[in-house]
């Protein structure tokens, strides 16, 4: 089922997003004003005015920092036909596009008009406001090569690039069974250690961290034709009950239903 949604959040204060968090659609993110540190998977980036972030799919994301004002489109790539998807792929890529002045103020001005067609939901065009995220997406796609290089940062020392390196091993083995013992070893760090540095960074305990990235992609699998009972097995949990109850613990609903929600 064809998805699209366009908001703009401006924020007079400073604000962080409580949790890392992802969903099963396309996000498009334009700051107009302000400064982020945008967590996307496994790297931190300084995000800044007239910037548009791609976040894929079940990636998981969060961003904070100081006052700002951002526009975000919120869409599934069934709008795309086949070659539109190849150009959707490259940009997922690239992920993060600072943009010139001028670049910037084409894609806000498709932006504000979305915005202004969504004020009034009696009369809007759908077809109209597909094209436009094309259009925006178009845009990215001719203004890939004139990007600015963006900068990858631990910023104010906030999430150390050790403990960026752990959440990238975490993201990249998480179907194992990973402990605190293995992942103290594998960075030769106690366990007390990596425990409390990871808690004091992330906000998260190692085991919830993990967990976390487990239900993320359970929530991808849940998309495909596999079964609940497969995907509980192949994310490493000792049962599909168990998977069930902390799956519903996390999300709010169980497995079965959210696979149903998904083919609505």
């Amino acid at each position: 089922m064809s998805f699209i949604e366009v908001e703009q959040s401006i924020e007079k204060a400073g604000w962080a997003m409580p949790d890392l968090h992802s969903h099963p659609h396309y996000e498009l993110y334009f700051l107009e004003k302000g400064e982020r540190s945008f967590y996307i998977d496994s790297t931190l980036y300084l995000v800044k005015e007239n910037t548009a972030v791609l976040v894929q799919p079940y990636l998981m994301h969060k961003t904070e920092g100081g006052p700002f004002s951002r526009i975000n489109v919120d869409f599934s790539d069934d709008i795309f036909d086949d070659q539109e998807r190849v150009m959707l792929s490259e940009l997922s890529k690239i992920m993060v596009f600072p943009l010139k002045p001028a670049n910037g103020a084409a894609i806000r001005q498709i932006l504000l008009a979305m915005l202004s067609a969504w004020e009034n939901p009696n009369k809007l065009d759908k077809t109209a406001v597909t094209l436009c995220v094309k259009s925006l997406l178009g845009c990215l796609y001719l203004f890939r090569s004139t990007v600015n290089e963006v900068e990858k940062v631990s910023v104010n020392g906030r999430i150390k690039p050790q403990i960026l390196k752990i959440i990238r091993y975490i993201n990249e083995n998480y179907r194992n069974k990973l402990t605190i013992s293995a992942l103290a070893k594998e960075f030769n760090l106690s366990e007390s250690c990596l425990s409390k540095t990871f808690k004091r960074e992330t906000g998260y305990n190692v085991g919830e961290f993990i967990l976390n990235a487990r239900i993320n992609e359970a929530k991808r699998l849940l998309s495909s034709k596999l079964s609940v009972n497969k995907i509980a097995d192949e994310l490493g949990f000792s049962s599909a009950n168990y998977f069930g109850l902390i799956f519903k613990q996390k999300v709010g609903i169980s497995p079965l239903m959210y696979k149903q929600w998904l083919n609505t």
